[in-house]
């Protein structure tokens, strides 16, 4: 970034696409092109988010002092497990950030997983946003989020505008695992130093007018594709479906007759447990699961604008190993469905208790991924 001599307030951007942070990806300037480095214009850089260097969030890159690992706010990017193609970047607890040209108040967008964190316990870390006021993400249940902020006032200091993020919980080490001589020598020494929180996709500013423009979908069925949807807020669901004690999503009703649908799976040798589904808050479904498929249907209120689906388990089980992520159930779909003529008088107003329709699987459903 510099500044134009005969008008200090103006400057150009060295921007680096996608590829090189996980900052700015729902807003690139680049045209989509993640590998360029190119200059941008002061006219077309808006809410921009740069990583400023702090005594708490250091810069990943060592410099000419001496990197503690342990306050680190964003590491390199590296490969998506879950999503060929792309990348995320292990995160520490505090992240400061620069905001070029803000507006006066602006939403944090927070795409992130715990997913990979195989500390047995993948609970969504409590993040808060930090601008004139420190307001929550408002993250719930365990595996992975894309959670917007309420609008914050960036800080002005020294001329400068800035935001920072506080996910709540201090990194840890991942759990190891050592066989054969590797258990005789070193043990003492971290295979990985990297202390994380888990691991960020995005991080952007976003306008009022763009989070209430946001198209949500009607509902989810395909994981993890559909959880990639940028439209799609919600929390608490491991991108290969599973879901553990609570998660929510953002579902736009599209029509005036429809059925909110919950489609789902208990594996065989999975202690089943009780299901509550919330519509803004109103509980509109409540059953007792059991081992196989499960399907719950229920009318929810009519809405303008998206409807927060809360579903709130009353217990979980370890998966099976190696993979011992906490788990209540393993979803099939979540959303709203054409109510079909002749058939609305099956499906009764909220609050109901509905009968749930069971077949019991033969074979334990294997996790997709170890850790």
């Amino acid at each position: 970034m510099y500044a134009d001599a005969e008008s200090p307030a103006r400057f150009s951007l060295l921007s680096t696409g996608g590829r090189f942070s996980v900052l700015n990806r729902r807003t690139p300037l680049l045209g989509g092109d993640e590998g360029k480095v190119a200059f941008v214009p002061f006219e077309d850089i808006h809410n921009r988010l740069i990583e400023i260097d702090s005594a708490r969030g250091q810069n990943s890159y060592p410099g000419t002092g001496k990197r503690d690992s342990s306050r680190v706010a964003l590491f390199d990017p590296e490969p998506d497990y879950f999503y060929t193609g792309r990348s995320m970047s292990a995160a520490g607890r505090f992240i400061q950030l620069q905001v070029l040209q803000p507006s006066e108040r602006v939403r944090l967008e927070l795409d992130y997983t715990a997913s990979l964190k195989a500390d047995g316990e993948n609970a969504i870390a409590p993040a808060e946003a930090i601008g004139n006021d420190r307001v929550a993400f408002g993250a719930i249940g365990r595996g992975s989020a894309r959670l917007y902020s309420p609008a914050v006032q960036t800080q002005t200091i020294g001329g400068r505008n800035y935001v920072a993020i506080d996910m709540g919980v201090d990194g840890n080490l991942f759990s190891e695992r050592r066989t054969g001589l590797m258990r005789l020598y070193g043990t003492a020494i971290p295979l990985d130093s990297r202390k994380i929180t888990g691991f960020v996709r995005d991080l952007s500013a976003v306008t009022e007018d763009r989070y209430l423009q946001l198209q949500a979908p009607s509902g989810v069925s395909h994981f993890p594709d559909d959880l990639a949807n940028k439209n799609l807020e919600y929390s608490g669901i491991y991108e290969d479906g599973w879901v553990a004690e609570q998660s929510f999503l953002r579902l736009q009703q599209p029509l005036a007759q429809s059925a909110l649908s919950v489609r789902l799976m208990v594996p065989q040798g999975h202690k089943p447990g009780i299901l509550r589904i919330l519509a803004d808050g109103l509980e509109v479904a409540e059953s007792d699961l059991h081992e196989g498929k499960n399907e719950l249907n229920a009318t929810v209120p009519d809405r303008i604008g998206p409807l927060r689906i809360d579903l709130r388990f009353d217990r979980s089980t370890p998966l099976a190993a190696p993979d011992r992520r906490p788990a209540s159930a393993l979803l099939q779909f979540v959303g709203f469905e054409e109510i079909k003529k002749g058939t609305s008088g099956e499906i009764a107003a909220p609050p109901l208790v509905i009968e749930t329709i069971g077949i019991r699987l033969k074979n334990t459903v294997e996790p997709r991924f170890a850790g």
